[in-house]
Protein backbone atom coordinates (compact mmCIF):
# COMPACT_ATOMS: atom_id res chain seq x y z
CA UNK A 1 0.00 0.00 0.00
CA UNK A 2 1.10 3.49 -0.45
CA UNK A 3 0.53 6.58 2.34
CA UNK A 4 -1.13 9.22 0.26
CA UNK A 5 -0.74 12.37 2.53
CA UNK A 6 -4.10 13.28 3.73
CA UNK A 7 -5.57 10.57 2.24
CA UNK A 8 -5.75 6.72 3.46
CA UNK A 9 -3.29 4.18 2.28
CA UNK A 10 -4.40 2.71 -1.43
CA UNK A 11 -3.37 -0.84 -2.77
CA UNK A 12 -1.73 -0.34 -6.29
CA UNK A 13 0.28 -3.71 -7.81
CA UNK A 14 3.49 -4.37 -8.16
CA UNK A 15 6.14 -6.07 -9.91
CA UNK A 16 8.51 -8.98 -9.18
CA UNK A 17 11.89 -7.63 -7.65
CA UNK A 18 14.91 -7.37 -10.17
CA UNK A 19 17.95 -6.38 -9.15
CA UNK A 20 18.97 -2.54 -9.82
CA UNK A 21 22.09 -2.70 -12.15
CA UNK A 22 22.09 0.92 -12.64
CA UNK A 23 23.53 1.93 -9.24
CA UNK A 24 27.14 0.60 -8.92
CA UNK A 25 27.30 2.29 -5.34
CA UNK A 26 24.66 -1.01 -4.38
CA UNK A 27 25.10 -3.16 -6.81
CA UNK A 28 22.40 -6.02 -4.48
CA UNK A 29 19.94 -3.24 -4.16
CA UNK A 30 16.62 -4.27 -5.53
CA UNK A 31 13.59 -2.17 -7.03
CA UNK A 32 10.52 -3.24 -7.98
CA UNK A 33 8.05 -1.02 -10.56
CA UNK A 34 4.76 0.46 -9.09
CA UNK A 35 1.69 0.63 -11.55
CA UNK A 36 -0.70 3.52 -11.30
CA UNK A 37 -3.51 4.86 -13.50
CA UNK A 38 -3.94 8.08 -13.22
CA UNK A 39 -7.49 9.83 -12.83
CA UNK A 40 -8.86 12.96 -13.68
CA UNK A 41 -9.31 14.75 -10.48
CA UNK A 42 -7.77 11.33 -8.31
CA UNK A 43 -6.67 12.00 -5.35
CA UNK A 44 -4.42 9.35 -5.11
CA UNK A 45 -3.39 8.89 -8.14
CA UNK A 46 -3.48 12.44 -9.19
CA UNK A 47 -0.47 13.03 -6.07
CA UNK A 48 1.77 10.25 -7.12
CA UNK A 49 1.76 11.77 -10.94
CA UNK A 50 2.68 14.98 -9.70
CA UNK A 51 5.26 13.24 -8.18
CA UNK A 52 8.90 14.10 -9.47
CA UNK A 53 12.51 12.34 -9.60
CA UNK A 54 13.86 12.27 -6.24
CA UNK A 55 10.83 12.17 -3.98
CA UNK A 56 10.12 10.19 -1.70
CA UNK A 57 6.85 8.80 -0.24
CA UNK A 58 6.21 6.02 2.04
CA UNK A 59 4.78 2.39 1.48
CA UNK A 60 4.15 -1.06 3.14
CA UNK A 61 3.51 -4.79 2.01
CA UNK A 62 0.82 -7.26 3.79
CA UNK A 63 1.55 -10.21 5.06
CA UNK A 64 1.74 -13.24 3.06
CA UNK A 65 1.01 -16.58 4.52
CA UNK A 66 -0.21 -18.24 0.93
CA UNK A 67 2.69 -20.92 -0.53
CA UNK A 68 2.63 -22.31 -4.26
CA UNK A 69 0.57 -24.87 -4.85
CA UNK A 70 2.62 -27.09 -8.01
CA UNK A 71 1.12 -27.75 -11.13
CA UNK A 72 1.78 -28.64 -15.41
CA UNK A 73 -0.85 -25.51 -16.12
CA UNK A 74 -1.64 -22.12 -14.76
CA UNK A 75 -3.95 -19.79 -15.62
CA UNK A 76 -3.56 -15.99 -14.73
CA UNK A 77 -6.45 -13.78 -15.36
CA UNK A 78 -5.59 -9.87 -14.85
CA UNK A 79 -7.52 -7.30 -14.80
CA UNK A 80 -6.53 -3.83 -16.19
CA UNK A 81 -2.74 -3.16 -14.36
CA UNK A 82 -3.03 -6.81 -12.64
CA UNK A 83 -1.08 -7.56 -15.62
CA UNK A 84 1.84 -5.89 -13.43
CA UNK A 85 1.68 -9.25 -11.10
CA UNK A 86 0.29 -11.80 -13.47
CA UNK A 87 3.02 -11.47 -16.23
CA UNK A 88 6.14 -11.94 -13.43
CA UNK A 89 4.34 -14.99 -11.91
CA UNK A 90 3.84 -16.41 -15.44
CA UNK A 91 7.21 -16.44 -16.45
CA UNK A 92 8.41 -17.40 -13.23
CA UNK A 93 6.28 -21.16 -13.91
CA UNK A 94 7.97 -20.55 -17.06
CA UNK A 95 11.28 -20.88 -16.29
CA UNK A 96 10.90 -22.88 -13.03
CA UNK A 97 8.17 -25.01 -13.10
CA UNK A 98 8.11 -28.57 -15.11
CA UNK A 99 9.26 -28.48 -19.13
CA UNK A 100 6.22 -29.03 -20.42
CA UNK A 101 4.26 -26.44 -17.98
CA UNK A 102 1.86 -24.75 -19.88
CA UNK A 103 0.99 -21.24 -19.05
CA UNK A 104 -2.14 -18.90 -20.59
CA UNK A 105 -2.79 -15.84 -19.34
CA UNK A 106 -6.18 -14.00 -20.00
CA UNK A 107 -6.11 -10.16 -19.71
CA UNK A 108 -8.97 -8.08 -19.33
CA UNK A 109 -9.01 -4.79 -20.62
CA UNK A 110 -11.20 -2.03 -22.17
CA UNK A 111 -9.57 -1.72 -25.17
CA UNK A 112 -5.88 -2.40 -26.41
CA UNK A 113 -4.69 0.90 -25.72
CA UNK A 114 -5.34 0.47 -22.45
CA UNK A 115 -2.70 -2.68 -23.15
CA UNK A 116 1.59 -2.50 -22.34
CA UNK A 117 4.37 -4.59 -21.85
CA UNK A 118 4.59 -5.66 -25.47
CA UNK A 119 7.82 -6.34 -25.69
CA UNK A 120 7.70 -8.37 -22.24
CA UNK A 121 5.11 -10.50 -24.16
CA UNK A 122 6.68 -10.84 -26.67
CA UNK A 123 9.81 -12.39 -25.56
CA UNK A 124 7.85 -14.86 -23.66
CA UNK A 125 6.11 -15.70 -26.61
CA UNK A 126 8.98 -16.22 -28.51
CA UNK A 127 10.91 -17.91 -26.12
CA UNK A 128 8.54 -20.28 -25.20
CA UNK A 129 6.13 -20.81 -28.26
CA UNK A 130 3.66 -23.27 -27.60
CA UNK A 131 4.27 -23.34 -23.81
CA UNK A 132 2.91 -19.55 -23.27
CA UNK A 133 -0.26 -17.93 -25.02
CA UNK A 134 -1.44 -14.40 -24.03
CA UNK A 135 -5.15 -14.23 -24.27
CA UNK A 136 -6.85 -10.93 -24.94
CA UNK A 137 -9.86 -9.55 -23.67
CA UNK A 138 -11.00 -6.48 -24.69
CA UNK A 139 -14.72 -4.76 -23.24
CA UNK A 140 -14.95 -1.48 -25.03
CA UNK A 141 -12.87 -1.67 -28.24
CA UNK A 142 -14.29 -0.35 -31.18
CA UNK A 143 -11.46 -1.16 -33.61
CA UNK A 144 -12.39 -4.06 -36.11
CA UNK A 145 -8.63 -4.47 -36.50
CA UNK A 146 -7.90 -4.73 -33.31
CA UNK A 147 -10.67 -7.25 -32.40
CA UNK A 148 -9.20 -9.61 -35.75
CA UNK A 149 -5.91 -10.06 -33.82
CA UNK A 150 -5.10 -13.32 -33.00
CA UNK A 151 -5.67 -14.00 -29.49
CA UNK A 152 -8.51 -11.67 -29.02
CA UNK A 153 -11.76 -12.01 -27.71
CA UNK A 154 -14.51 -9.04 -26.80
CA UNK A 155 -16.68 -9.16 -23.97
CA UNK A 156 -16.55 -9.05 -20.43
CA UNK A 157 -15.33 -11.93 -18.12
CA UNK A 158 -18.00 -15.18 -16.88
CA UNK A 159 -17.97 -18.76 -16.16
CA UNK A 160 -18.76 -19.56 -19.62
CA UNK A 161 -15.77 -17.27 -21.08
CA UNK A 162 -13.37 -19.24 -18.49
CA UNK A 163 -14.05 -22.56 -19.77
CA UNK A 164 -14.02 -21.52 -23.16
CA UNK A 165 -10.58 -20.56 -22.25
CA UNK A 166 -9.08 -22.59 -19.79
CA UNK A 167 -10.81 -25.96 -20.09
CA UNK A 168 -10.26 -25.79 -24.13
CA UNK A 169 -6.35 -25.42 -23.68
CA UNK A 170 -5.83 -27.92 -21.25
CA UNK A 171 -7.58 -30.46 -22.86
CA UNK A 172 -5.85 -29.44 -25.86
CA UNK A 173 -2.63 -30.03 -24.42
CA UNK A 174 -3.53 -32.85 -23.18
CA UNK A 175 -3.47 -32.13 -19.25
CA UNK A 176 -5.72 -33.43 -16.39
CA UNK A 177 -7.91 -30.88 -14.35
CA UNK A 178 -6.08 -31.51 -11.39
CA UNK A 179 -2.56 -29.90 -13.10
CA UNK A 180 -4.38 -26.53 -13.39
CA UNK A 181 -3.62 -24.11 -11.16
CA UNK A 182 -4.96 -20.22 -11.32
CA UNK A 183 -4.40 -17.29 -10.32
CA UNK A 184 -6.65 -13.88 -10.33
CA UNK A 185 -5.27 -10.08 -9.67
CA UNK A 186 -7.87 -7.49 -9.57
CA UNK A 187 -9.90 -5.49 -7.27
CA UNK A 188 -10.77 -7.86 -4.16
CA UNK A 189 -14.58 -7.52 -5.67
CA UNK A 190 -13.18 -9.33 -8.96
CA UNK A 191 -10.74 -11.46 -7.45
CA UNK A 192 -13.79 -12.72 -5.54
CA UNK A 193 -16.33 -12.68 -7.92
CA UNK A 194 -13.77 -14.58 -10.66
CA UNK A 195 -12.99 -17.41 -7.73
CA UNK A 196 -16.40 -17.93 -7.36
CA UNK A 197 -16.43 -18.51 -10.97
CA UNK A 198 -13.86 -20.85 -11.44
CA UNK A 199 -15.68 -22.82 -8.68
CA UNK A 200 -19.00 -22.80 -10.74
CA UNK A 201 -17.09 -24.85 -13.67
CA UNK A 202 -15.57 -27.15 -11.85
CA UNK A 203 -12.06 -25.72 -10.33
CA UNK A 204 -12.56 -24.41 -6.40
CA UNK A 205 -9.40 -22.70 -5.71
CA UNK A 206 -8.66 -24.08 -2.22
CA UNK A 207 -7.89 -26.63 -4.79
CA UNK A 208 -6.79 -25.34 -8.11
CA UNK A 209 -5.48 -22.11 -6.57
CA UNK A 210 -1.58 -21.27 -7.27
CA UNK A 211 -0.95 -19.70 -3.93
CA UNK A 212 -3.19 -20.90 -1.24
Amino acid sequence: KMVIPGYKPKSYSVSALRVNNDNDNHPNEYEFDVTVKIYPNGRASGYLDRMKVGDTIRAFGMANRKTRSCGTFFGGVAFGVGITEILPMARYELENGATNTKVVVLWASRTKADTFWHEDIHELKTVYRDRFEMVHLYSRETERKNLEEKGVLQGRIDATLLKEVFETRLANAGMERDDAKFLVIGTRSMMNMTNQMFTRIGFPMHKHGLLI
